[in-house]
């Protein structure tokens, strides 16, 4: 079966590779040229859940479950075009925004950056969150405590899911050759009604969007003046080896 495109469409010289949700870029003899942005698409796997929940019976054992599921999506797709707005407010140069990136490790397994930013002199991931309520931060190897509407639950640690993204990352890149890259790791909340309860200071930071992209420029002035990266060929890898995601949920 033909594999449809996800959104934009990426040209590497004459070819075309398909895949990708926001920005077009156009790389030519090694240079990007980065053109106009367009927004992420619904997620292939919530469309197909929404599907699905149409068609079951209204007693269907896990009928719940699949609400579940799709709500928890939308809200975390609603959370990510939050994020969207926010990274308009970045120059165009020197930012790279590539979002809902796939990449094979090792041949072995696949995982999935939903924001990367990219820029000659470092990276940055960043893992977005939409939570309402009150989420309270103990330590890096505890879970989150996310207290709304009077009720309790764990939630697992952002924290430790973007580091594990940064290492995985890194070794993508080692694997081709790139070494030394910096890519700065955040976690951020896409509602500032969100309360945050730091009872420890955490690993990396932990901001509400606003925040988020002014930290972003901060860290980048800092990074600007050391080693300098082609980021035309760490784009053209990325473009080249994105896996765009199908799954089989029946």
């Amino acid at each position: 079966m033909k594999s449809a495109s996800i959104g934009v469409r990426f040209f590497v010289g004459k070819k075309r590779i398909d895949g990708f949700n926001r920005d077009r870029l156009i790389i030519e003899e090694g240079s990007v040229k980065l053109l106009n942005r367009k927004k992420r698409s619904v997620p292939l796997i919530l469309r197909q859940e929404e599907a699905l929940y149409r068609r079951i019976p209204e007693n269907y054992e896990k009928r719940k479950s699949i609400e579940h599921s799709i709500q928890k999506r939308w809200a975390g797709y609603r959370g990510e075009l939050a994020l969207d707005y926010f990274l308009e407010f970045l120059p165009k140069t020197p930012f790279h925004i590539f979002e809902d990136l796939r990449l094979l490790l090792a041949s072995v397994k696949t995982f999935q950056l939903d924001t990367l930013l990219l820029t000659s002199h470092a990276g940055f991931i960043i893992e977005v969150k939409n939570i309402s309520g009150t989420i309270i931060y103990e330590g890096k190897s505890q879970p989150f405590r996310h207290i709304s509407q009077g009720k309790e639950e764990r939630l697992p640690n952002p924290i430790a899911q973007v580091n594990l993204q940064k290492l995985q990352l890194e070794h993508w890149f080692h694997a081709r050759g790139i070494h030394d890259y910096p890519i700065i790791p955040h976690v951020a909340l896409s509602s500032s009604s969100t309360n945050i309860d730091l009872q420890t200071d955490p690993t990396i930071p932990i901001t509400h969007l606003e925040e988020t992209i002014e930290r972003i420029q901060e860290v980048y002035s800092l990074y600007k003046r050391r080693k300098s990266f082609e980021l035309g060929r760490i784009s053209e890898n990325l473009v080249e080896n994105h896996r765009p995601y199908y799954s089989n949920i029946l």
